[in-house]
């Protein structure tokens, strides 16, 4: 019942005064709430996990909030008053507010709140909210998820509202796979703003679906439910959020439930976990207070292949809150999503798609004062390369090699459908490699990429309607990707080069069989001129940059000979003639020496290696077709970094061959040596280490990769599948 207006004055006026008179806290820290309607005697006050005490008598209670931007449990104090004549009888420390204080706030006046819960410095929110350029597809395991929240605030649905959008929106999740616990088992929290209408992020109507209670039997339950779903291929999220308690206060970390702070202790969840069926990707993300605590009985139980665990906070910390979300959880869930809440673009650059430790690294980067972001995953840095895209059910026809700014390879596929995917180096030279990522488009042939002068990779394509495509990194060595954009034109093989000056140059055949370009008008960026005819008749062609910063092309004549053509001036026209260099040749590729002379590669009719080069650097004479030998069907060459060339071929019996010069920039050469495997197309790249790696489509549609396991030299490793 209501206390007499004159007892909440006395006891309002003792209790803030006590408060001001203390040295051992900061009163303008410091949140005080007084309960107006009392307590009866016998009422349960939780204190921690297993800690309680009993009210003595018929009690008002005043709520000292000694760290109110943190979740709870956290430092706070009850200090006690007879109901009746408003003497104060006690104080108890407390890592939690009485229960009347979560469940009936409006029965509470605030008497001191001079700090204001972070809300974020975001944008404005847009009317549309943009997603990745294109959805991410899975197969063949499936992806369940468990979204649970016990004692909820509106900070704690609204994260849980911004996962579930992006589990549905992003990363296409089944919504029946998804289990959501949160508060009382609706779509509800307590506190303010009320009524709980719309979410934050772009205020529209809430549109997570809650299964159940945020109680400690549900969550129990939801694992239960899990565990006789689980297969081998599966992966499965788990975000806990809310309140939680652990040490120095308790002897281990718990997490709140429903409806009276009810605890589910970390050697619960990991007794729980060690029942599931051995799967494939465990990744679990927890926001509350103590969180940190749960990591080695996440890591030590889980019956996962992968597991990767972050937290807000250390096991001995709390975790900060905010007005609208805990930025923790808010940020690590913008990492995998590729925007903020409200669509605002991300404040650091991060991999798309996001790995779970990807998600981490952008929230500990962004981290607010006073959260303390913790990580572990098993086996050691697995998260690097566990998704939310689970296992990608897609096969490829072709693979186009290129090296990042930053030192890292990164391989550019056609898929069988068409579409572009890429895939990446997380470290340089040196996996893990990242997980496929698509692209979108469709094109017809292998892509062809290049690299900007300021950094950024882009890559080429011919389009359904034989036009040429372009797509960029839009910062040096990282996305998020510019989405395809049409250059025009009529083509049909492509080829680009980064002309001396730092912009690039685009080659292709045309409907007429001539040699057709186009470039940058500006360094490293647009926009483009128009298609140029430079004339001939050639059924493919390769580019390669003379030492002298001229481009040159080659291709192949109607009659098979090899053909040339050359800038004049270093970046710039006008071009020669078409020169003929003879030969009969089915397949070229063109290199530069150590000296500076170019150098083709053509597979001849009978299936053998043919060379020929220019005997000064960037200049002619031309020598005479040379035979290397060996039945080959397509050819790489590559370029040592101690100057010596390498060749690599697939052979008849589709196996990988390499042959290499003996000595830097000249022969002899090497006879051939099998490198072994089964593939049908193939690309390489040198290392920012030194060494060579080759990647292949092998004869599952699959993308395998082989390298040197030291500079310039071998052994090579075995073949190893990446996609």
């Amino acid at each position: 019942m209501a206390i007499a207006p004159k007892i909440l004055a006395k006891i309002q006026t003792h209790a803030m005064a006590g408060l001001k008179a203390r040295t051992d806290v900061k009163f303008d820290a410091v949140h005080v709430d007084i309960h107006t309607e009392g307590l009866p005697r016998g009422q349960q006050m939780v204190q921690g996990l297993n800690k309680s005490y009993e009210l003595s008598r018929p009690t008002v209670v005043v709520l000292a909030d000694l760290m109110p931007h943190y979740n709870w449990g956290h430092p706070c104090e009850h200090h006690l008053y007879d109901s009746e004549t408003g003497e104060h009888y006690d104080t108890q420390k407390s890592q939690f507010p009485p229960n009347a204080w979560f469940h009936a706030p409006q029965e509470f006046q605030s008497l001191h709140a001079p700090m204001t819960l972070p809300g974020g410095a975001m944008a404005d929110f847009p009317k549309i909210v943009p997603h990745l350029n294109g959805p991410i597809s899975n197969a063949p395991g499936k992806r369940y998820a468990i979204l649970f929240s016990g004692m909820s605030n509106n900070r704690h649905l609204n994260d849980l509202e911004f996962l579930y959008r992006t589990l549905l929106d992003i990363y296409h999740f089944d919504a029946a796979n998804i289990i959501v616990l949160n508060y009382d088992g609706t779509v509800n929290y307590s506190g303010s703003p009320q009524p709980v209408v719309h979410w934050p992020g772009d205020n529209t109507a809430y549109r997570i679906k809650v299964n159940g209670q945020g109680s400690n039997t549900a969550f129990a339950q939801a694992l239960d439910t899990i565990k006789g779903k689980l297969q081998s291929g599966d992966l499965l999220l788990i975000h806990s959020n809310n309140h939680g308690g652990g040490q120095p206060s308790d002897p281990q970390a718990w997490l709140c439930c429903y409806p009276n702070w009810a605890s589910y202790t970390a050697s619960d969840f990991g007794t729980k976990l060690h029942t599931l069926p051995a799967f494939h990707s465990l990744i679990v993300m927890m926001e509350q207070c103590h969180s940190g605590g749960f990591q080695d009985a996440t890591l030590n139980n889980s019956t996962a292949t992968n597991t990767s665990f972050s937290a807000a906070c250390t096991y001995d910390s709390n975790s900060m809150g905010g007005a609208d979300y805990d930025p923790y959880a808010r940020d690590w869930i913008a990492g995998v999503t590729g925007h903020n809440p409200n669509g605002a673009a991300l404040s650091k650059p991060v991999p798309v798609p996001a790995s779970a430790k990807d998600a981490f690294n952008y929230a500990l980067a962004v981290k607010v004062s006073g959260d303390s972001p913790v990580y572990g995953d098993k086996p050691a840095n697995v998260g690097a390369s566990q998704y939310l895209t689970g296992s990608l059910n897609v096969t490829f026809a072709s693979a186009s090699a290129a090296i990042n700014s930053d030192g890292r390879l990164e391989v550019f596929m056609r898929a069988s459908d068409g579409s572009a995917w890429n895939i990446w180096q997380t470290v340089p030279h040196a996996g893990p490699w990242s997980a496929p990522n698509c692209l979108g488009g469709v094109v017809k042939q292998p892509l062809a990429p290049a690299l900007n002068s300021d950094g950024r990779l882009e890559i080429f394509g011919i389009g359904t309607d034989n036009a040429a495509y372009n797509d960029w990194q839009t910062h040096p060595h990282a996305g998020p990707w510019s989405g395809w954009n049409r250059l025009g034109g009529i083509v049909s093989q492509i080829t680009a080069a980064c002309n001396s000056d730092g912009r690039l140059e685009l080659f292709g055949i045309g409907s007429d069989g001539a040699l057709y370009n186009m470039w940058q008008m500006s360094p490293h960026s647009g926009p483009w001129s128009g298609w140029n005819r430079l004339g001939g008749v050639v059924k493919q062609i390769t580019v390669a940059c003379n030492s002298d910063g001229r481009l040159e092309v080659f291709g192949i004549g109607t009659d098979g000979a090899l053909y040339n053509i050359w800038q004049t001036h270093p970046h710039a026209g006008p071009w020669s003639g078409w020169n003929r260099l003879g030969g009969v040749v089915k397949q070229i590729a063109a290199t530069i020496n150590s000296d500076g002379r170019l150098e083709v590669f053509g597979i001849g009719t009978d299936d053998a290696l043919y060379n020929i080069w220019q005997t000064h650097p960037h200049a002619g004479p031309w020598s005479n077709w040379n035979r290397l030998g060996g039945i080959v069907k397509q050819i790489v060459p590559m370029r040592n970094n101690d100057g010596r060339l390498e060749v690599f071929g697939i052979g008849s019996d589709d196996a990988l061959y390499n042959i290499w010069q003996t000595v830097p920039h000249a022969g002899p050469w090497s006879s051939w040596n099998r490198l072994g495997g089964i593939v049908k197309q193939i690309s390489a790249a040198l290392n920012s280490d030194g060494r060579l790696e080759v990647f292949g489509i092998g004869s599952d549609n699959g993308l395998y990769n082989i390298w040197q396991t030291h500079p310039h030299a071998g052994p090579w490793s075995s073949w190893n599948k990446l996609c």
